[in-house]
């Protein structure tokens, strides 16, 4: 089926057929190369296994000891994934890969939303060149799950503003409670761009007296607070200090295992994890800006991800690159359409170069898997052997 887009006449469905198709070569090919030898890949593996064999789904554990640092979503994925196969570094990884999936797909819908159908495509297209992303999606950790869910919530909240739908206040509520069961206060810095846009543009009487938002609260509160409420019952204040203190409030104000960098540790991250574009990100960054005020909801959430998760993280005492993961899809948005709108400007030979290079870099990136990404090495003692 054929639709009119903004930029152009393509088809939807072979789009995400073709979204689908790449990301699952680039993400899954290989997925169990190389041993779970990193901390986290370790610790996150050794915590799902323990899940499966103590039985005990609710509260997670490491050492079968209780482990409340983080809630518990992606150890269940793990474990779910566990059950078949089995216990492998591919069907460890699977979770998160799968979750990278699904971020290309709402990357591509989000930025044929805002920008355009060619924009979209092309965003989803360098999302995979991404060494970042490519290498957290393929990696036993929390974030690419969380920022799958933020993108979510993002992408409901748009059909709300653009579209008069509020029925979408379900899913954004749904979609920010399972960020928070991913990883906890965390998931506030991808959702805070709704809060400030809500506050700046919106009504928030009228959203406020809107009873779809009251109800995906609800919704919301009833995906949160049974866990909460059983791991308080269960430990009590030796909850409430790993999961607050520890997990969250000392990241903020203190070094946790010698992860720490400068102001500039997260531009030097960028500058890394997302060559070659981060050169073309500052002016995607001026374009979007110069209509800032006047620009759509979409557009103006694009910005907000971009510079807000940025200037946070910079802020943090600890520093650690898949902090900056739920930057990587808007950044490629706001970059995909610089590089549209510079081919409808400059004709055939800038549209053939920006696909040549693209292209390019696809096969870069199957070919030559990125090594770690700046700063991922781990300090302190060596991850526990897993088998």
């Amino acid at each position: 089926m054929w639709r009119a887009g903004r930029t152009g006449t393509l088809p939807v469905v072979p789009n995400i057929v073709l979204m689908l198709v790449l990301s699952v070569f680039v993400l899954l090919v290989r997925l169990d190369h190389g041993s779970l030898d990193d901390w986290d890949e370790a610790v996150y593996t050794q915590m799902a296994r323990e899940m499966l064999q103590t039985g005990d789904w609710l509260v997670p554990q490491w050492g079968y000891e209780p482990f409340p640092h983080k809630p518990p979503l992606y150890i269940w994925f793990v474990a779910s994934s566990f059950k078949s196969p089995g216990i492998s570094e591919f069907s460890a990884r699977l979770p998160s890969a799968l979750a990278g999936i699904a971020l290309v797909v709402l990357t591509y819908a989000i930025g044929r939303a805002v920008y355009g159908r060619a924009a979209g495509l092309l965003a989803g297209v360098l999302l995979l060149t991404s060494s970042g992303f490519v290498w957290f999606a393929r990696y036993v950790t929390i974030d690419t799950t969380v920022t799958r869910f933020i993108y979510l919530a993002i992408g409901g909240y748009r059909r709300i503003t653009y579209h008069r739908q509020p029925a979408y206040w379900y899913v954004v509520w749904g979609a920010v409670a399972l960020a928070f069961l991913t990883k906890s206060a965390a998931a506030f810095v991808g959702v805070a761009p709704i809060v400030v846009d809500v506050l700046m543009y919106r009504n928030v009487r009228l959203t406020l007296g809107s009873r779809h938002f009251w109800g995906g609260a609800l919704i919301g509160a009833l995906v949160l607070i049974p866990w909460h409420g059983n791991m308080y019952y269960r430990l009590s204040s030796e909850f409430i200090d790993q999961y607050v203190f520890v997990n969250v409030l000392n990241r903020t104000t203190s070094t946790v295992d010698g992860n720490s960098g400068d102001g500039f540790y997260c531009l030097r991250v960028l500058y890394v994890q997302f060559l070659p574009w981060v050169f073309l990100l500052p002016l995607a960054l001026a374009r979007a800006l110069i209509q800032y005020r006047v620009s759509p909801p979409g557009e103006r959430l694009m910005v907000m991800l971009t510079f807000l998760p940025l200037v946070t993280y910079s802020s943090f005492d600890t520093k650690l690159p898949w902090y900056l993961t739920p930057v990587y899809p808007a950044a490629m948005i706001l970059v995909a359409s610089l590089l549209v709108g510079i081919a409808q400007t400059r004709g055939r030979i800038a549209t053939a170069s920006i696909a040549i290079v693209t292209a390019l870099s696809v096969v870069a990136m199957v070919a030559i898997r990125p090594e770690h990404p700046l700063g991922i090495a781990r300090t302190g003692q060596p991850p526990p052997k897993i088998w």
